[in-house]
C-alpha cells in the first residue's frame, strides 16, 4: 500500500491531489465486537499494544479529517499509523509480537471461526511460536 500511495502521490500532486495511506491497528468496531468481547483473545491482542487498549474510531477518524481539510493540503504521500504504537516497536519487541502468533495461519484459523461463530477461542488449540510465526 506504502509504494501505490508515494507513485499515487507523485503522479496526482501536480493537480493538487493528495494520497495518503492511513494504517489503522486493533479498532473497536462492530466488525471486531466478537474479539473485543472474548477476554482470552482481547487479552492477547491488548498485551501486544504498546498503548495497552484497543483503538476506538475516533483515534484515526479525526486524521481523516485533518487529511481531507485545506489544513493537510500539503500532506501527500504519507503513512499515518493509528495503532498505538505496534509499528515503532523494537525489532526484538515486533518478533514477541510475531510469535504471539498474529501472523501464524493457524490464529487466522481460530480467528476465522471465532468471527464465525464459534463460541470460544482456545489458546490450548494453538501454540504459537517465534519458527511457526515467520516459517522458518
Amino acid at each position: 500500500m506504502g509504494e501505490l500511495t508515494n507513485e499515487l502521490a507523485d503522479e496526482l500532486a501536480v493537480y493538487n491531489i493528495q494520497a495518503n495511506c492511513l494504517y489503522p491497528g486493533w479498532i473497536d468496531t462492530p466488525l471486531s465486537r466478537k474479539m473485543v468481547e472474548n477476554r482470552e483473545l482481547s487479552d492477547r491482542i491488548v498485551s501486544a499494544i504498546p498503548a495497552g487498549r484497543w483503538g476506538r474510531p475516533q483515534d484515526f477518524k479525526e486524521v481523516a479529517v485533518l487529511l481531507s481539510s485545506s489544513a493537510g493540503g500539503y500532506i501527500t504521500g504519507s503513512r499515518i499509523w493509528a495503532d498505538g504504537g505496534t509499528h515503532s516497536m523494537s525489532s526484538s519487541e515486533y518478533r514477541g509480537y510475531i510469535a504471539l502468533g498474529w501472523y501464524n495461519w493457524a490464529n487466522f484459523a481460530n480467528f476465522a471461526a471465532l468471527m464465525n461463530g464459534a463460541s470460544a477461542f482456545s489458546s490450548s488449540e494453538v501454540k504459537p511460536s517465534l519458527t511457526a510465526s515467520t516459517g522458518k
